[in-house]
């Protein structure tokens, strides 16, 4: 399987489409991914307070977008959907949304 957490987000759409046609390339029939990123529209480069001084960029993605990049890679989704950093680990945490799916070759 794949574990993809928080690593696509920094990719723009045609970047994503082709890394999702290389998991499909690399996995075993049947084989599983599960793909993790920033809830939202658009996309913005900025420095997180957590990492370094440097900007990053990141892709937003809603359950509907990521959907449809996964489906049009051939790959198949088995379980999608939201979670709020804040409300899953604690009141610590930042108050954002994030898109988790798993899928299946």
């Amino acid at each position: 399987g794949i574990w993809c957490h928080a690593t696509l987000l920094h990719l723009k759409n045609e970047d994503i489409a082709k890394a999702l046609q290389e998991f499909i390339r690399v996995l075993i029939p049947k084989g599983v991914v599960f793909i993790s990123l920033k809830e939202g529209t658009g996309e913005e480069e900025f420095v997180e307070k957590f990492s370094s001084e440097s900007a990053r960029f990141y892709k937003f993605q809603t359950v509907e977008s990521i959907s449809d990049l996964i489906n049009e890679s051939g790959l198949t989704i088995t379980k999608i959907y939201t979670i709020n950093e804040r409300q899953r680990w604690g009141n610590d945490k930042r108050d954002l949304n994030w898109v988790y799916c798993f899928a299946r070759k």
